[in-house]
């Protein structure tokens, strides 16, 4: 990249801009598509195989809460940059 001349090094830059920025929104949507995902197994699972009163909202809170050390750790280490 510092070979490049200033008009490339800058496309280049706002490439990757734009690419982190779409890679980011779709990270994002994929995780919250997972956890539902896992939250609805753990539903049907506390559901029938338990016979639990658990609602769904209360699963959805356990798979966040579930990953609340890796969000954690995330945003450590995204400030940390």
């Amino acid at each position: 990249m510092d070979n490049l001349p200033a008009e490339q090094r800058e496309r280049q830059l706002e490439q990757r801009t734009t690419g982190t920025k779409y890679v980011s929104y779709v990270f994002l949507r994929i995780t919250l598509i997972i956890w539902l995902i896992i939250a609805t197994a753990l539903f049907a699972t506390f559901k029938f195989a338990a016979n639990a009163g658990v609602s769904f909202k209360v699963s959805l809170a356990i798979v966040i809460y579930a990953a609340l050390p890796l969000i954690l750790k995330s945003l450590l280490s995204a400030a940390s940059y």
